[in-house]
């Protein structure tokens, strides 16, 4: 099998249509445009015209087939839309109120908990990237220290960055279920994995 010269992303979807889409992914798109500039070409734009204008329309060189692309689908597709076109993708985003070593090799007197708290996302990214960012808040001290480091680092913007890297590196076209787990000491602290 030869390695293909395109990005998986710009697979055209020959079949899938903006009613395939979320409309609330949009106008979450257009607010979030809307507050980096008042006047935002997007604003003004309706549903077709913002995918467009992203390059998320176009004629795939090879077939002459015309359509939205797989990035499309991942971005604003509804969640049977992004599940149909990619039924791997998953993010499972999960918390546990101990160490993953504890986890491992639990104590007889610690509690039979696989977790404290869990989020199966298969939702498209915009929405995906919003309810990790709200399972961070929700399971997460505004901060927290590294052992041996002497700083206090913010973990919403350190977790902000490290969700955006995984579902960015996801490919999602193959078998891919990218994990976000979050593994406490107890003490509200969190120790470098070396």
């Amino acid at each position: 099998m030869r390695k293909n010269k395109e990005f998986t992303e710009n697979d055209v979807l020959p079949f899938l249509e903006v009613a395939d889409l979320n409309s609330d992914t949009f106008k979450k798109a257009r607010r979030l445009a809307g507050v980096w500039d008042d006047r935002h070409p997007w604003l003004m734009m309706e549903d077709a015209e913002i995918l467009r204008s992203c390059g998320l329309w176009r004629k795939d060189s090879q077939t002459g087939k015309e359509g939205y692309t797989l990035a499309a689908a991942l971005l604003f597709g509804k969640e049977n839309t992004v599940l149909s076109c990619c039924p791997a993708y998953k993010t499972d985003a999960i918390y546990r109120n101990m160490t993953y070593e504890r986890f491992l090799h639990p104590l007889p007197t610690d509690p039979d908990v696989r977790y404290d708290d869990r989020d199966d996302i298969r939702v498209n990214l915009i929405e995906a990237y919003q309810r990790l960012m709200t399972f961070v808040n929700r399971n997460l001290p505004d901060k927290f220290h590294i052992e041996g480091s002497g700083d206090d680092i913010y973990i919403y913007s350190t977790c902000c960055y490290a969700t955006i890297y995984r579902i960015g590196l996801s490919r999602f076209a193959k078998s891919s279920k990218t994990k976000i787990q979050i593994d406490c000491k107890g003490d509200g602290h969190y120790k470098r994995k070396k």
